[in-house]
């Protein structure tokens, strides 16, 4: 239930009795108003995964669940702070695995004003929201790869207003040694460098930066990534963005590209239809060096990776909706091929 209708009814409460005056009432709900909105989604799916050589798994599993508290006010007519908490693990498919196990996901608080907004904490990057888009919208399965390691945590970041169209943005990874990067990495999909730790004593600061476009229903951005935080030999990302929109359909081109690492490009088009929305994703990956995967699965040079992505999704309200999901993936490393594909079927519902 939104904070404002609380605040009403109890205020309206507060009102019929003879023992609190108009004055007090409209303070009660004043300081309703101004407590922080709480949100919140369970997510659950069913999924069934198997890949050639290693056999099949699955079963129900939480798929994001999450709690969250934000909140914001204007310090002046120009200039508003705002603060956002947001803790996921706590597994719902798991009555006992959320004791102790419950993370923090997001925690960061900001201002923003005619010069754009400015945050300091963890949240996702500024790459991640303007470039590397397509694996995000999946509601399962993952549809690319990602070479990009700057992190979620300690970070600063900023974005621009739009300026005729046009937006500038970027972030920097404060004092973060490789260890804690390489970690970071772990919980953005895709892939990461084979490399060793940095040594705690050689901090880093991996940084990000980018300018985007939009016009009518055109959508583009370019950005940077310098993963500094993978040592001293890694190289930068480079990432291309492009979207347009024509009455219904959507269609989303990405491509990506890091020396020594891999070139991806990736391609994703939506169709909506009233609440129903479906969707295919396209995928392919050329490595040029020593990678692993999530799975650890070693690539080489020459070594490439297909994927194909379903998705049909269907809102019940406007409060929850279910889809079913599948993936494809093809992988040929050196002169052996391996194979996987994997479906799902879930529900969210969120407040």
């Amino acid at each position: 239930m939104k904070k404002s209708i609380i605040a009403s009814a109890i205020a309206a409460t507060v009102l019929s009795t003879s023992a609190y005056s108009m004055e007090t009432a409209s303070e009660l709900a004043a300081m309703l108003e101004s407590m922080p909105t709480v949100y919140g989604n369970v997510q659950l799916a069913w999924g069934h995964g198997d890949t050639e050589g290693s056999g099949s798994t699955g079963g129900l599993v939480d798929n994001g669940s999450t709690i969250g508290f934000k909140h914001s006010h204007q310090i002046n007519d120009d200039l508003k702070a705002f603060i956002k908490i947001e803790f996921d693990g706590f597994n719902a498919d798991d009555k006992g695995h959320g004791r102790g196990q419950i993370r923090l996901d997001e925690a960061f608080f900001g201002v923003q004003g005619d010069f754009g907004r400015v945050i300091i904490g963890s949240e996702d990057s500024e790459y991640e929201k303007n470039v590397s888009t397509i694996n995000n919208y999946w509601e399962y399965f993952g549809s690319t790869t990602s070479a990009y390691s700057t992190g979620e945590g300690d970070l600063i970041q900023y974005s621009s207003n739009s300026m005729d169209g046009f937006k500038v943005f970027a972030a920097i990874e404060l004092d973060n040694s490789g260890t804690d990067a390489v970690a970071a990495k772990a919980a953005v999909p895709g892939v990461s460098f084979a490399v060793d730790a940095v040594p705690a004593t050689e901090r880093q600061n991996p940084f990000q930066i980018g300018v985007g476009y939009s016009v009518d229903a055109l959508t583009l951005a370019l950005a940077y990534d310098s993963n500094d935080g993978q040592g001293d030999d890694a190289e930068g990302s480079i990432g291309l963005h492009a979207d347009y929109v024509m009455d219904n359909f959507k269609i989303v081109g990405e491509v990506e590209t890091t020396d020594d690492h891999s070139d991806v490009i990736s391609f994703l088009g939506v169709y909506t239809a009233g609440a129903n929305q479906y969707a295919l994703g396209l995928s392919q990956t050329e490595y040029e060096g020593a990678v692993s995967d999530g799975d650890n699965a070693a690539y080489a040079d020459g070594d490439s990776q297909t994927m194909v992505t379903l998705q049909a999704l269907h809102n019940l309200s406007g409060n929850m909706y279910v889809y079913a999901t599948a993936k494809f993936t093809s992988s040929e490393k050196g002169t052996t091929d391996a194979d996987s594909e994997g479906v799902a079927i879930g529900a969210t519902y969120y407040f």
